[in-house]
């Protein structure tokens, strides 16, 4: 599947994004798009638990790379991803 559109996030920021997340106390974890999981790094190298962290991904060679981390690979495309409601809880706006 050389034709789909690969970005894989830098180590940097996805550290960053970890650090934002105030209560890193993770029951289950979706990534939607996961591609080599770049993203999930920061979880794996603090030792959660991988086999709650589930992955769609398209690519066949990024599932083998998510796999071999230990990332379950539940589908293949998100937009027909048909598995589960995902609810998000987002914080309330400030106001300025």
């Amino acid at each position: 599947m050389s034709d789909l559109q690969f970005y894989p996030t830098p180590s940097a920021l996805a550290y960053k994004a970890f650090n934002k997340f105030k209560n890193k106390t993770v029951i289950r974890l979706l990534e939607p798009s996961a591609g080599r999981g770049d993203l999930l790094d920061p979880f794996t190298s603090r030792n959660y638990r991988t086999d709650n962290i589930d992955t769609i991904e398209l690519d066949f060679n990024n599932q083998a790379v998510l796999r071999g981390k230990g990332f379950n690979v539940i589908d293949a495309d998100f937009l027909q991803f048909d598995g589960a409601s995902i609810t998000l809880n987002p914080l309330p706006l400030r106001t300025a």
